[in-house]
């Protein structure tokens, strides 16, 4: 039996995806993955247990297009999410933004490697105590498997 079911839509006829869930303790609802209005949309929102909307989040590179790929939560209710951003230049960047319970913005990291490829976060985790990891890629004179470790702040 379905509980709920929430259907975003960016706005215009392009594909809206959520690539990633996760629940917190108190059973809300995390979800990461792309809303496209004019442009493509990093976007991060969060449901209550009873499918309410409580936040969400769009993020976007000096260029335009981005997507979430992955959505990690904590304890406390946290969220971290990591993807990918496009800046002039069609550079690639990769991209980690966490919030707190509430929807507000804690910290956004671009991160952008020496090469001329793509960089991306393709996966998150947050522990309880807030340090944040994320797995991708980087591209320097080749591409690159990237672990990077934030700090709690």
């Amino acid at each position: 039996m379905r509980l709920w079911q929430q259907d975003l839509d960016g706005g215009v006829n392009e594909p809206d995806a959520a690539s990633s869930v996760a629940v917190d303790p108190r059973g809300d609802v995390a979800a990461a993955g792309v809303t496209v209005n004019a442009v493509g949309n990093f976007t991060v929102m969060k449901f209550s247990a009873a499918g309410t909307k409580l936040w969400q989040q769009d993020l976007s590179g000096t260029a335009g297009s981005a997507a979430a790929n992955s959505v990690a939560v904590n304890a406390r209710g946290d969220v971290v999410a990591g993807g990918i951003t496009i800046n002039t230049n069609n550079d690639f960047i990769s991209t980690v933004a966490k919030f707190s319970r509430d929807g507000t913005g804690l910290w956004r990291h671009d991160l952008n490697g020496t090469g001329a490829g793509a960089e991306q976060a393709f996966c998150v985790a947050i522990d309880n105590g807030g340090v944040v990891v994320a797995g991708g890629e980087t591209s320097n004179s080749s591409s690159a498997l990237t672990v990077l470790r934030f700090d709690k702040e």
